[in-house]
């Protein structure tokens, strides 16, 4: 019974929660039923070693994921078409997992100088208890309601609610060149000519929601994207 993806969003959720309690069970940190420490849109621990309290020390699991790749690979890719030339630099990681629970950033909790990310803005859980009709209900959402930093339930407590793989492939460079016939240049005194565009860290493939995945699990200045043109020329 109780919530099937651990998250109170229904009446019968509630039901059970309420039920549970009064069997003697704890759900902690809150320790309570109430709007403002256990309530609709908050997070529920696993009780994984059976003592009837829930998300104590004693039920946390390790995971065995880990922040460092297990693999690094890139690809580079050059084409040329009679004076047309093309060139890609892919290069990604994989098998790694990033904790992202950042206020401001992936967290649902709001506080003065914080603002809302648009992840959490957009998707979170919100359910009017006293009109179950409201349009804004969102009872689907993916991330719990909204709370001020004096709410206690799913404020500070680790779990892999926010653990996520991190695994990403980013195209660092694009150059797309052309090199003027060889006549043209000639007539100019000059034996070869090139225009080109270039741009670094244009695309990013991630199912990570943080800020960059190859910078870490940190809050920091992601990988610039930047465009050039440029002319080689050879006399």
């Amino acid at each position: 019974g109780g919530p099937k993806d651990g998250m109170i969003r229904t009446p019968q959720d509630m039901d059970w929660v309420n039920a549970m309690v009064a069997s003697g069970k704890i759900f902690q940190p809150a320790g309570a039923v109430s709007k403002t420490r256990l309530w609709y849109g908050d997070l529920i621990y696993a009780d994984n070693n059976g003592d009837g309290i829930y998300g104590n020390t004693f039920d946390q699991q390790f995971m065995n994921k880990y922040s460092t790749p297990k693999n690094n690979y890139g690809i580079n890719l050059n084409l040329s078409y009679k004076n047309i030339d093309l060139s890609m630099l892919w290069s990604g990681s994989a098998g790694m997992w990033y904790y992202w629970n950042a206020t401001g950033y992936t967290n649902s909790i709001v506080q003065l100088g914080s603002g809302v990310n648009t992840i959490v803005a957009n998707d979170h859980y919100y359910y009017n208890d006293s009109n179950p009709s409201d349009p804004a209900n969102n009872i689907s959402g993916r991330y719990p309601r909204l709370k001020n930093t004096s709410d206690v339930q799913n404020a500070s407590v680790a779990s892999n609610f926010y653990l996520y793989n991190a695994s990403y492939l980013k195209l660092k460079n694009l150059q797309l060149g052309y090199t003027l016939p060889e006549n043209i240049s000639k007539k100019a005194g000059m034996s070869r000519v090139r225009l080109y565009v270039s741009g670094e860290n244009l695309l990013t493939i991630t199912d990570y929601p943080g800020i960059d995945p190859e910078i870490g699990s940190g809050i920091g200045y992601p990988t610039l994207r930047q465009y050039a043109l440029g002319l080689n020329v050879t006399f």
